[in-house]
């Protein structure tokens, strides 16, 4: 619960500060066509559910994220008001457009306290009005920094991984994505390193400007102490600076290092846990 309060509390921050900063400067946080926005975005938002897209902030831009997944599960019911009575896996980050091309971002997970750092960049696109493409890579560690019986300063709390996003776009409607991912080190919590190698596959379907559709599954395609396949789905809502998700997923990983891991439940049957992320786009010059 207490959880809860400093989520609701960061997210009226960012709220009020955005709105102070968008009367005084005007509707600069907007998301707006401009002689910095890349040429080609194919999703809207930079991350569908969990899996990363190629679609890349503006320059100087910040985007805050607060996402939520519930431990108790749909099928829990009423008596949890189907999971949102929480407790709740817990993500923050703060990612900031370095150039059109580049981006940097931190975050935070309260499972095992892990702290994510990563850089994602462009490096290919191709503007067709049949099939278009676009390619970006990200690379970056995971720390954990409270993990029963490790020191945060062991080797072992450290993971590292690398994918790439490989996006299209059909109709201009369904925008599809492939994501392959390397984990170094998929369990902290074993003597031996294991990895581990994925093939996420996003696609979603946008029904208007402001309302989409949307599925993941990131399957393993072979690696050490895999657990089960993540599998999400949902809706994006799209209002000016705001993404506004809900979703539902056999996974309450939310960090990237843990979610590649894979999922401790199967997906399907009394595994689905309902969640929510709310990112907010920011300009402050």
């Amino acid at each position: 619960m207490e959880s809860l309060k400093i989520s609701a509390a960061a997210l009226l921050l960012v709220i009020t500060a955005s709105v102070t900063h968008a009367q005084s400067t005007g509707p600069s946080w907007k998301r707006s066509e401009s002689r910095s926005t890349p040429a080609l975005q194919l999703f809207h938002a930079n991350h569908a559910i969990n899996l990363p897209t190629a679609t890349m902030l503006r320059r100087q831009t910040f985007e805050f994220e607060i996402a939520h997944r519930f431990f108790p599960t749909i099928e829990s019911g009423h008596e949890v008001l189907f999971g949102l009575d929480g407790p709740a896996a817990i993500r923050f980050a703060l990612t900031y457009g370095v150039s059109d091309r580049l981006a940097v971002t931190l975050g935070r997970s309260n499972l095992n306290d892990n702290v994510d750092l990563s850089i994602k960049g462009r490096v290919f696109e191709l503007a067709s009005s049949s099939l278009p493409v676009l390619v970006g890579v990200q690379a970056g560690t995971g720390w954990n920094t409270e993990v029963l019986g490790l020191s945060d300063t062991d080797s072992r709390a450290f993971q590292f991984y690398f994918r790439a996003m490989i996006n299209t776009m059909f109709a201009k409607r369904l925008a599809l994505g492939l994501v392959p991912a390397y984990l170094y080190n998929t369990n902290v919590r074993s003597a031996d390193t294991e990895e581990i190698i994925t093939l996420g596959v996003i696609a979603q379907y946008y029904v208007s400007p402001l309302l989409s559709l949307m599925a993941e599954w990131d399957p393993s395609l072979g690696g050490d102490d895999y657990l089960h396949d993540p599998v999400s789905w949902g809706i994006e809502l799209e209002t000016g600076g705001h993404f506004f998700k809900l979703a539902v997923s056999n996974s309450t990983r939310l960090n990237p290092s843990q979610y590649i891991a894979g999922s401790d439940d199967p997906a399907g049957g009394r595994y689905w846990h309902l969640g929510f992320s709310i990112t907010r786009l920011l300009k402050f010059w």
